[in-house]
């Protein structure tokens, strides 16, 4: 069976309302769902330099090819 979890990534302050409204609609949509955080208290390795690079290097890959 597929564990019933939504994992998501949020670095930084505040979440921005776009984020807000998406964890209220898992919540609503997906209420048999759990949704996990992962940020810099939880995430594990978060503190190791090589870590952090190689993650920021993924994310700029994505948002790359995400664009037009």
């Amino acid at each position: 069976m597929i564990p019933r979890k939504i994992h998501y990534i949020w670095f930084g302050g505040e979440k921005p309302n776009s984020l807000n409204t998406a964890i209220r609609t898992w919540k609503k949509h997906a209420s048999n769902y759990s949704i996990i955080e992962w940020n810099e208290k939880n995430l594990p390795y978060f503190n190791n330099s090589f870590y952090r690079e190689a993650l920021k290097k993924k994310i700029m890959r994505l948002h790359l090819i995400t664009q037009d």
